[in-house]
């Protein structure tokens, strides 16, 4: 059996909700057992509250200034008992 991390747990999940598959069909395309899948998403909602979707918003040509950078300030609301995992997403997820 492969041994996950929560993060990896997290991307999982992402990842079957993405697909538009059953969790069933989802983990048997990919070699994983549908109820330790289940088993896994229920602990991650129970400590998380609710999976934080970080998502990049949707390409807009921005137009090229010598006036300097341009900053868009986000926010966003983490459940405190979420913080660690989901700051790790996010980082993961700019990084790419």
């Amino acid at each position: 059996m492969t041994r996950r991390t929560k993060h990896e747990w997290c991307e999982l999940i992402e990842e079957q909700k993405a697909s538009g598959l059953s969790a069933a069909e989802f983990c048997r395309r990919n070699s994983i057992n549908d109820k330790y899948f289940s088993t896994q998403k229920q602990k991650l909602k129970k400590s998380a509250g609710n999976f934080v979707r970080v998502a990049a918003p949707a390409a807009r040509p921005v137009p090229v200034s010598t006036n300097g950078i341009k900053v868009r300030v986000v926010e966003l609301e983490i459940p405190s008992e979420a913080v660690s995992e989901t700051l790790a997403i996010l980082m993961d997820r700019l990084g790419r």
